[in-house]
């Protein structure tokens, strides 16, 4: 499904996976010190900084991230000349962001959906920003990718249905009709309804249809009722009912969903409104900035 090749390592890259770019092997690291090296471009060329200008960071990874995981981080940073001041979980940047790093004892919870996975995460906080991890829930089999399937599915089979022609059999319409999908849903985000036009998408056949946010709803009813449920496995598992919530965040781009916000509040019992008043894309980035901050002050 990608649209480069991923082979097996050779040499120091023994048995590791590597993606062939322009036909060289690049390691994952390397790949991730490529894009950091163009943000540091970024700001030494927006800041009319030096070039050999000391850039420092604060790298937020996925909550689940272990050891070795974020040793790679750090190397990819390390390659790509850039100074880390500190690693934090993405969840804690999002405490962050909203400032309540500094709410002494306050529970928060965190929710984050992005486009291959989701977590639930709570947390305790503590005198000096101290953040106490309680508990966490992790998983790759449930993202955006998955509401976007949902749309896909629909419509592909009610093509198949309507038309008689199988639009799996060709991976260009595929393509094509899932990228129309993902345009649908963050359409739905603001709007009751969404159109979606592809000019022959398949043997010179067209598609024009739309869906309503209500559909969608039902597509995905067993999605959300997954959310709602691992909430509240962890706060069995915490021994936390959900009143002691003190604030509840909402993270990733997939958090717009408007019934994501309502089936939260609800299961809250309308006690606490989920907050993603900060760009759900950018949030982790402002807290881990705000961290960075934070950081300086204690320095000084």
């Amino acid at each position: 499904m990608f649209s480069f090749k991923v082979n097996r390592g050779v040499g120091e890259n023994e048995g590791r996976p590597v993606f062939n770019i322009k036909n060289n092997d690049v390691t994952p690291e390397e790949l991730v010190s490529r894009i950091l090296s163009y943000l540091r471009t970024a700001i030494i060329d927006d800041r009319g900084f030096e070039k050999n200008t000391q850039i420092q960071a604060v790298i937020a990874v996925p909550i689940n991230f272990n050891d070795k995981q974020i040793k790679a981080y750090k190397y990819a940073c390390e390659i790509a000349k850039m100074d880390i001041l500190d690693v934090i979980s993405e969840p804690k940047a999002a405490i962050y962001a909203y400032g309540f790093n500094s709410v002494i004892n306050a529970n928060i919870l965190v929710l984050r959906i992005g486009g291959t996975s989701f977590d639930v995460s709570i947390h305790n906080v503590q005198p000096e920003n101290n953040i106490i991890l309680k508990s966490y829930y992790f998983s790759t089999k449930l993202g955006g990718n998955d509401f976007d399937e949902r749309i896909f599915q629909y419509f592909a089979n009610d093509f198949k249905k309507i038309r008689n022609i199988d639009i799996l059999t060709n991976i260009r319409s595929v393509r094509r009709l899932k990228n129309a999908c993902e345009r649908s849903k963050r359409t739905l985000s603001s709007t009751n309804s969404a159109s979606i036009v592809i000019d022959s998408l398949i043997n010179g056949v067209d598609l024009c249809t739309n869906i309503t946010r209500d559909k969608f709803n039902e597509l995905c009813i067993d999605l959300f009722d997954q959310i709602v449920s691992t909430i509240g496995q962890q706060l069995i598992e915490v021994g936390l009912s959900k009143f002691e919530i003190s604030e509840i965040v909402l993270v990733g781009g997939s958090s717009r969903i408007p019934k994501i916000k309502s089936i939260v509040e609800d299961f809250f019992e309308g006690k606490k409104t989920p907050l993603n008043s900060i760009n759900p894309d950018e949030v982790i980035a402002y807290g881990a900035m705000a961290y960075a901050g934070s950081l300086d002050l204690n320095k000084e």
